[in-house]
């Protein structure tokens, strides 16, 4: 074996040479060994001034817990989670209770900031107040909010004058809201979203999984979603139980005053959606165009505030498009607007209307069940085989036109139509592609056309004057076998 020399050529002894080979040795582990687990610190706050300097120093690997319930005046130091800082705030079953001040939000998630609520004990709540131009939880005066989630506890949140509950502040978009559990109470101040933008600013991405969720908004904005001047965003909703109420001129679920609905998604849950006055349930605020309604499942009721459709455009405005493929949807206009469709007036045209699939139950006043508001015509409506569908009006078309219109639009039913009360009228030069089922206790009538290759009820009164070609029938027999004479008229 070749002695080790060092560098003036003597023998290396062992006990030389040990601290090379445990530095090297050392250095080996190092590379090779994985790094041991990173332990998120969790900061425990009681005071008012604890809970600001925590905040200040969050930096997305911990917690900041509550020991004791917390009273933060607007003479107290301000609660923000600065841009850049990433926060998570447990509740732990205690109170936290929060007022504004310097035009504020109550608690402040500006842009580009991040916060987490949850409660891991049971019992905590979070009361926001949101000084003038501020939002409850969110932006400030003039600022949008960053990233607000809520996991659980019970938040109630409240805007300043212009001001979102939850969102933006006066000019502020509404940043990116996720529930995902708890129960959340949300008021907007005025002209400020329960929960979206403060006045003047973009609703943002709000995204629903779960909880129970109350918004309403202020003067001329909506519950979820859009505001004075700004229209509404992306709104989806996959689960939980929310109830949406806009304050007048506002759509329930949608744009505010002037403004469309934006993108909607109903993928589940249990929503109850109301307009405000003269506006949709879900879609438009006053004069504004439903915008994109997807219903894909869920329990869904949509009401119209005055002159309002229950989905689709406020007054003036036009119905958008709606598509349904699943769930269970009642929707309700009121007075002059469509069930689905347009608002009240010769702007509040039904849009296009896609059913293919899901139970839905559409009525009206003066506006068609499905179609236009009162003096506005009908648009592109198709029924698809899933679907199952009662629509009703008591002066305007079923399905179609409002009263004082005779633009029929066009209607494809390949599903099951039930006309329970009213007419559905298909006026002279136009007709109606019927390869499914039309049944109840209303009536087809008008000067147009039924090309009928499905089932017309015989419950169904069919008024003189409208021709019904190809399978002229009104029924279908269902024969019992051997025994052709015997069975079942449908």
């Amino acid at each position: 074996m070749q002695e080790l020399r060092g560098r003036l050529g003597r023998p290396l002894t062992l006990r030389k040479l040990w601290p090379v080979l445990a530095a090297a040795l050392l250095t080996a582990a190092w590379i090779i060994l994985p790094a041991s687990p990173v332990i998120a610190a969790t900061t425990e706050v009681g005071t008012p001034g604890e809970l600001a300097a925590a905040f200040g120093k969050a930096n997305g690997d911990g917690v900041v817990r509550l020991t004791a319930d917390i009273t933060v005046t607007a003479t107290d130091e301000a609660i923000m989670v600065p841009a850049g800082r990433e926060a998570v705030l447990d509740l732990t079953g205690h109170a936290l209770t929060i007022t504004g001040r310097d035009r504020g939000a109550g608690l402040g998630v500006p842009e580009r900031a991040s916060l987490i609520i949850r409660d891991s004990a049971g019992g905590g709540t979070l009361t926001a107040q949101g000084a003038p131009g501020g939002a409850g939880i969110g932006g400030g005066d003039n600022a949008g909010a960053g990233k607000i989630t809520v996991e659980s506890g019970t938040v109630s949140a409240t805007g300043g004058t212009s001001g979102a509950a939850i969102g933006g502040g006066y000019l502020g978009g509404g940043g990116t809201i996720m529930i995902t559990g708890g129960t959340v109470s949300a008021a907007g101040g005025e002209y400020g979203a329960g929960i979206g933008g403060g006045q003047g600013g973009a609703s943002g991405m709000i995204t629903i999984n779960g909880g129970t969720v109350g918004a309403r908004g202020g003067n001329r904005a909506a519950g979820l979603g859009g505001n004075v001047a700004t229209p509404a965003g992306a709104i989806m909703i996959n689960g939980g139980a929310v109830t949406a109420t806009g304050g007048p001129a506002g759509a329930g679920i949608g744009g505010g005053i002037e403004n469309p609905g934006g993108r909607i998604m109903i993928n589940d849950g249990t929503v109850t959606a109301t307009g405000g006055a003269e506006s949709a349930g879900i879609g438009g605020g006053w004069n504004g165009a439903g915008g994109e309604v997807t219903i894909a499942g869920g329990t869904i009721a949509a009401m119209g505030g005055r002159t309002g459709a229950g989905i689709g455009g406020g007054t003036e405005g036009a119905g958008g498009t709606t598509m349904i493929t699943g769930g269970t949807v009642t929707a309700d206009g009121a007075d002059f607007a469509a069930g689905i469709g347009g608002g009240n007036g010769t702007g509040g045209t039904a849009g296009t209307i896609t059913i293919n699939g899901g139970t839905v139950r559409a009525t009206a006043q003066r506006g068609a069940g499905i179609g236009g508001g009162d003096l506005a015509a009908g648009g592109t409506v198709i029924i698809g085989a899933g679907a199952d569908v009662t629509a009703s009006s008591v002066t305007g078309s079923a399905i179609g036109a409002g009263a004082g219109s005779t633009g029929f639009g066009s209607l494809s039913n390949a599903g099951t139509v039930t006309i329970d009360s009213g007419t559905l009228l298909v006026p002279a030069g136009a007709t109606l592609m019927n390869s499914g089922r039309l049944a109840g206790a209303g009536a087809l009538a008008g000067a147009g056309t039924v090309q009928n290759t499905g089932v017309v009820s015989p419950t169904l009164t069919v008024a003189a004057g409208l021709s019904v070609l190809r399978n002229d029938y009104r029924f279908a027999f269902d024969p019992v076998p051997g025994n052709e004479s015997a069975g079942t008229a449908r």
